[in-house]
């Protein structure tokens, strides 16, 4: 499914396909089995089982992940629960808050200077990188 026009407060529920899509806002997906490409994305929300995903230019991203492989390049917020699954996420720009079950999670780039990454984990593999972020450190 080719979708090439901005969609707002969509609910899309793909099995066993392919969703190509320019931007979604407010909107939900349900995949199983399935590849996706979102271009731009606001106050999304997504349930995957087994799928391939690329994901760019994100906003408060909810991700309820099972059994998937998602590249992200872009985002700004992100939330969710993640089990044996591989989450490559570029550039994070904003909140990270996750549940990491099983799975593997590698953060590349932090777009802000004090970077905020909250991960509840349980047998799973977490990279970030670091070399490029300014650390400030609250006084108290």
């Amino acid at each position: 499914m080719q979708l090439s026009t901005a969609l707002k407060k969509a609910d899309l529920t793909i099995k066993h396909g392919k969703l190509n899509a320019v931007s979604l806002n407010d909107s939900h997906i349900t995949s199983k089995d399935a590849t996706i490409t979102i271009h731009s994305g606001i106050f999304l929300k997504i349930d995957s089982d087994g799928s391939e995903m690329i994901l760019n230019n994100m906003q408060n991203l909810d991700l309820n992940s099972n059994k998937d492989h998602i590249d992200i390049l872009k985002s700004a917020g992100i939330s969710g629960t993640i089990k044996h699954s591989k989450i490559f996420l570029k550039n994070l720009g904003g909140e990270a808050t996750l549940r990491l079950h099983y799975g593997e999670l590698r953060i590349l780039k932090h777009l802000t200077n004090s970077p905020n990454i909250n991960i509840d984990q349980k047998e799973a593999e977490v990279y970030i990188n670091i070399s490029e972020t300014d650390f400030i450190f609250p006084l108290s």
